[in-house]
């Protein structure tokens, strides 16, 4: 038996998710339990939060909690969470997150030009600033659609981009660049 755990009903690459500025987020998403039907696997929408303690836990007991209060036994536990950064909720003013402040996942769950408008929507017309963080693939693909966007949109801005390293996408060869 195969079973998937997650919490969003449906699937999203999230390195799609630069292309949700112009299409929207059901366009993008298959739902889990129409790939499970298809594939033979069952879904499970729960949201499993765990640190070293509970995911040693877990394996010693070969079962997982479920939010109905029952266990899902294994016998092998691939934990597959893609990459996050930190959670701002501990680090950020909660009134800046979701009105200056948006994280991948805000971005997955409200898609970008829902953000994009409302950013042009609260901000006073003239030059406005929006900044991305993280010149990885992601951030410059968004980068490019966020500029094509406000350029569309005849806005007045200015886009950054922010990174630790000295040159875009450090991870491939020299010759890339």
């Amino acid at each position: 038996d195969v079973h998937l755990i997650d919490r969003y009903p449906a699937f999203l690459s999230l390195t799609h998710l630069h292309k949700s500025v112009y299409q929207s987020l059901e366009s993008m998403t298959v739902s889990y339990q129409k790939m499970a039907s298809s594939f033979g696997f069952s879904f499970l929408q729960e949201r499993l939060d765990f640190d070293r303690a509970l995911l040693y836990k877990w394996w010693t007991e070969r079962e997982l909690p479920t939010d109905s209060g029952g266990r899902l036994p294994f016998d092998a536990l691939a934990v597959c969470t893609g990459a996050g950064g930190i959670p701002l909720e501990k680090h950020t003013a909660p009134d800046l997150l979701g009105s200056r402040v948006y994280t991948l996942e805000m971005l997955r769950e409200s898609g970008a030009q829902s953000v994009l408008k409302g950013f042009l929507d609260q901000t006073a017309s003239g030059t406005r600033t929006l900044s991305v963080v993280g010149g990885g693939p992601t951030g410059i693909q968004f980068l490019f659609e966020i500029d094509d966007f406000l350029k569309n949109k005849k806005a007045d801005y200015k886009l950054s981009l922010l990174d630790l390293d000295q040159k875009q996408l450090p991870a491939y060869p020299d010759s890339f660049h």
